[in-house]
């Protein structure tokens, strides 16, 4: 789905980010963001209501889109949506991957009472059962703080550039965080490693490579 973010609301407590030394100071911008959808099944005869719930859709700006064709919006507020579904020549195509809306998958991973503790190397292996996975999507990339010990988080999202040009990534971490990237759009089976972080780095330290420790990738 698509809509328009011009008009998204301020809140300046949750969108001012700083470097660790405060010098380095940024506003990002809050999206709106799906959670829910009132149903994901339909017929290709079109014409029935769809509502999406979240936050942000209380600017009247929304063009929204079904298997790439239009939804005509029938109502909106800041929390939900409603439109009416456009009749389609065919089935949708789910094989097919779709960049989808703005946050990022955000999983959990919690081994405090597991016998077998994660690890960066062990992170994604989905065989261990006694590992308690929770899933929530993140409208930012900064992880839950305190948690205790035997944690770990995965991030998964896509990367729209705004402009073709060079980019650099930074990261920081306690203790042991990896940034990858994929070198072929839309494609997530093979991923290269950008970012290492061996080792833990003071709350958002990303500016400081010169411990030893890479925190920032090449251009």
């Amino acid at each position: 789905m698509l809509w328009e973010t011009g008009q998204a609301d301020r809140m300046e407590h949750k969108m001012l980010h700083c470097s660790y030394d405060n010098k380095t100071c940024y506003y990002a911008k809050t999206i709106p963001v799906i959670h829910e959808l009132s149903s994901n099944t339909g017929y290709i005869s079109g014409g029935q209501n769809l509502t999406v719930k979240g936050y942000g859709f209380g600017s009247g700006n929304i063009v929204a889109k079904v298997g790439d064709l239009p939804c005509t919006v029938t109502s909106y507020d800041k929390y939900q949506f409603s439109c009416t579904v456009k009749d389609s020549p065919a089935v949708s195509d789910l094989t097919t991957t779709y960049v989808g809306q703005h946050g990022i998958k955000n999983t959990l991973v919690n081994t405090t009472i597991a016998a077998n503790k994660v690890t960066l190397a062990t992170i994604e292996d989905t065989t261990e059962t006694d590992w308690i996975r929770t899933n929530h999507l993140s409208v930012e990339l900064e992880s839950h703080e305190l948690k205790g010990d035997f944690y770990g988080q995965i991030f998964k999202g896509w990367f729209i550039p705004p402009a073709t040009t060079d980019y650099k990534f930074y990261m920081s971490c306690d203790d042991h965080c990896e940034l990858k990237l994929s070198k072929t759009p839309n494609d997530i089976t093979a991923p290269t490693s950008i970012i290492k972080v061996d080792g833990a780095s003071t709350f958002r330290q990303y500016f400081k490579d010169n411990d030893g420790r890479q925190r920032s990738s090449a251009w």
